[in-house]
């Protein structure tokens, strides 16, 4: 398994390269991580994701994210660790964060409490500066290093439904990169933003769960964004869903305003592995343009027969 996890990195890593909204927000429906510091997976797990915007286009953004957690169940806690790097022009950012998380209630009705702290680095590459920015002097402060942390708080409810299959109800803030309350404003390198999200999943019959969802969210204190999700997924027992396929839209109010058109498609690769793929196009306002972005990710829960499984912190593919 771990030789075919490897295999699919690889695949992974050269289409990501190869082909901007807001970093955070990658592929929100299959995995809460990027952008909820209290997304909690109660078992041992991994997860890499890469984004790319305005395929192309000449200096299209590129992000890359990953995070390793582990639960443990006896403390009630999961401990993590996260890493980004992010690429737009001539600047790429990098940030490394911790993560815990303590669980409040029960598996029916809890309370998750996220906190995430590290520090965000900046790299600009003067040799790709145009001419018109030369005079400004901050670009060649090469390297910066600031502090960051985020935090946030997610309430997940279950009620049985069909059978001894549960119906789930998802509500969630977050305060991500909040680097400018321990920095000066004029300072910072990363954008502060805020999401207020929820979802409902049903479970119907043959196997099949209804699942939507929304999600505001404001960047910068003055940029808001919002978004609508449906999804069908097949279960393919309790614990594991076989695949899932949904649609999004988004809309963004900066400037005159623009609609994004997502498709969001999963598909479990044996037990563990999942596989999951998205293409975000821009059909209206601003911003649109022939030019689509494409996300793909992975994930690996590993098996941990002291941690149980639980589909209510597994968005679009199921819990695991």
């Amino acid at each position: 398994m771990f030789r075919l996890f490897g295999v699919i990195f690889s695949l992974f890593y050269t289409l990501t390269i190869s082909a901007q909204t807001d970093a955070n927000a990658l592929h929100f429906w299959t995995d809460r991580s990027p952008f909820s510091p209290s997304y909690l997976v109660p078992m041992t797990h991994a997860s890499l994701l890469g984004r790319m915007q305005q395929v192309g286009y000449e200096g299209q953004p590129l992000s890359f994210w990953g995070c390793f957690s582990q639960y443990k169940p006896k403390l009630r806690s999961l401990f993590g660790g996260k890493t980004q790097f992010d690429l737009a022009g001539y600047t790429s950012t990098v940030k490394i964060d911790g993560n815990y998380i303590f669980s409040l209630g029960s598996d029916n009705d809890r309370v998750n409490l996220g906190l995430e702290g590290g520090a965000v680095v900046q790299q600009k590459d003067v040799n790709k500066i145009s001419a018109d920015d030369m005079d400004d002097a901050s670009l060649y402060d090469n390297n910066e290093v600031n502090p960051n942390f985020s935090f946030g708080v997610e309430w997940i409810h279950k009620r049985r439904i069909v059978g001894t299959e549960d119906g789930e109800t998802t509500v969630g803030i977050s305060a991500k990169n909040m680097e400018d309350w321990l920095t000066r404003q004029d300072r910072r390198i990363t954008v502060n933003a805020f999401y207020l999200y929820g979802s409902y999943r049903r479970p119907t019959l043959r196997m099949l769960h209804l699942y939507a969802g929304g999600m505001m969210q404001l960047y910068d204190s003055d940029r808001l964004q919002g978004e609508i999700h449906v999804a069908l997924i097949k279960a393919k027992n309790r614990e594991v869903d076989a695949w899932a396929g949904g649609i999004s839209c988004r809309h963004s109010l900066v400037g005159n305003g623009s609609t994004d058109l997502i498709i969001n498609a999963g598909v479990a690769l044996g037990t563990n592995l999942y596989l999951g793929y998205s293409f975000d196009l821009v059909v209206h306002g601003d911003f649109a343009s022939p030019f689509s972005s494409h996300e793909i990710i992975l994930e690996y829960k590993f098996k941990d027969k002291r941690c149980h499984a639980d589909k209510s912190t597994y968005y679009l593919m199921g819990g695991k």
